[in-house]
């Protein structure tokens, strides 16, 4: 009898690992397949169909299971997708429960990251909440090439939820294309001169501060042929921070 309730018990955590690895939902937490489908269909580019999405049952059904979810009972990777998914996933609806605006700066005055609340496993929470209590302080500055606040100059909405299968393969893919996109960062390899996103001016301690270190950050992920230089020539490049366009991200 014991080894068979051993058996069951390597069994049932096989099955968790497999479901968590597809996406699928299990008992207490939110299926972040179904936040797949909504983002595949609505969602190129990273350009977003807002008119489209309003319509579309989906976004709720998630949002609801994101609300359900056992915050409790979540860890490492499966956290930070979590989080990172909520955040995305309730910043989709502010926009459109707002739905036509042109900037999501129309919405509560420019303020919404703190006053737009909701509530999740019983407790409120504000985007500006899960992205400074929570996810910053999970020590890996790659969330912000993952959340999407809406706007032009932001990194791109992707296609697919975030899983903990797939996170660091996620991440690290966000914050290339991210770094590869020339309307908000740019290098030049002649003249040791880049313009960053500002995300690297407001962030700064998330990217190592001093500008030596955001530098070497960027390096880890920037294109080539700069790559290397950023890193090993730090000293001998020049940057400054690019305007933020606020326009919405919509197709």
């Amino acid at each position: 009898m014991s080894a068979l309730k051993s058996l069951l018990s390597v069994a049932s955590a096989i099955l968790v690992l497999i479901f968590n690895s597809a996406g699928v939902a299990i008992a207490g937490q939110p299926n972040h397949a179904l936040l797949t489908s909504v983002l595949k269909a609505h969602v190129s580019k990273g350009l977003v169909d807002y008119r489209a999405l309003k319509s579309d049952h989906r976004l709720p059904a998630y949002l609801r299971e994101i609300q359900a979810s056992e915050t409790s009972a979540l860890k490492g990777a499966e956290e930070m997708a979590f989080w990172i998914n909520a955040y995305n996933a309730f910043t989709l609806k502010v926009v459109c429960d707002n739905y036509p605006i042109k900037s999501i700066m129309d919405i509560e005055s420019g303020q919404v990251w703190k006053k737009y609340s909701f509530k999740i496993d019983g407790k409120t929470y504000t985007l500006e909440m899960i992205e400074n209590s929570i996810l910053r302080k999970m020590g890996d500055a790659r969330i912000h090439f993952a959340l999407v606040c809406a706007a032009m100059s932001c990194p791109p909405l992707r296609s697919e939820a975030y899983t903990a299968a797939r996170l660091d393969f996620q991440l690290t893919d966000q914050a290339k294309t991210f770094l590869s996109n020339t309307a908000v960062n740019s290098f030049n390899a002649i003249t040791k001169r880049a313009t960053l996103s500002k995300l690297f001016e407001w962030y700064a301690s998330d990217f190592g501060a001093s500008s030596k270190g955001i530098l070497t950050y960027v390096g880890k992920y920037a294109p080539e042929p700069v790559a290397r230089s950023l890193v090993v020539d730090s000293k001998m490049w020049v940057f400054a921070f690019t305007e933020y366009n606020w326009a919405l991200n919509s197709q």
